[in-house]
């Protein structure tokens, strides 16, 4: 069956959006939002459930033209990897760390972050934006399609660095693999560590 040319370009966005490359990398770009300062850096800094963010960024990006290209390392010490549930039970885990945003520093100061999603700020709770998208690093592979209480896990994780997207929406939460909705943008948040 030919492939559309509206098929080949929803292909190509949903491998431009998952940040695959030819090379393998896995690559994070964007504009920083207008209220973002300027003369900053961008950097990948994980986080996890027992030790909090990680203070020692694991990639660096410089911003050019409000534009920045965030290259994260092919993998991630073994020593920074925790069990993470991947299932309603919480009974089957894989090593992980999670990239929850990207922080922004000015003099390596840190100046704010960046977080990817299409909910406008004053309408976040006191956990975040309802709708987000972060990043999984794991050397392992699971998948889980399950529906939880008022939660559907719909979870394909390969080896390296996956896309974790959170939707809630008016019939409950999704929580998949699959790349962010084209809606999803950078939103500057102010602050410190």
């Amino acid at each position: 069956m030919p492939m559309t040319l509206r098929t080949v370009i929803a292909l190509a966005l949903a491998l431009v959006l998952s940040g695959a490359s030819a090379q393998g990398g896995f690559v994070l770009d964007g504009r920083l939002p207008p209220d973002a300062p300027d003369d900053v850096v961008v950097e990948a800094r994980i986080g996890s459930d027992l030790q909090g963010i990680v203070p020692e960024s694991v990639a660096t990006a410089s911003v050019d033209d409000g534009r920045f290209r965030l290259e994260l390392p092919g993998s991630v010490g073994e020593d920074l990897l925790e069990p993470e549930p991947v299932d309603c039970e919480r009974e089957r885990t894989i090593d992980a760390v999670f990239l929850p945003y990207l922080t922004l520093l000015r003099d390596g100061e840190v100046v704010g972050r960046l977080v990817h999603t299409d909910v406008p700020r004053e309408l976040w709770s006191y956990t975040g934006p309802p709708r987000n998208a972060s990043w999984v690093y794991t050397p392992d592979s699971a998948t889980a399609v399950e529906q939880c209480a008022n939660e559907r896990l719909d979870l394909a994780f390969q080896p390296g660095w996956n896309a974790f997207v959170v939707l809630s929406g008016s019939d409950g939460v999704t929580v998949t693999t699959d790349a962010p909705p084209a809606s999803f943008r950078w939103i500057f948040v102010p602050g410190g560590p």
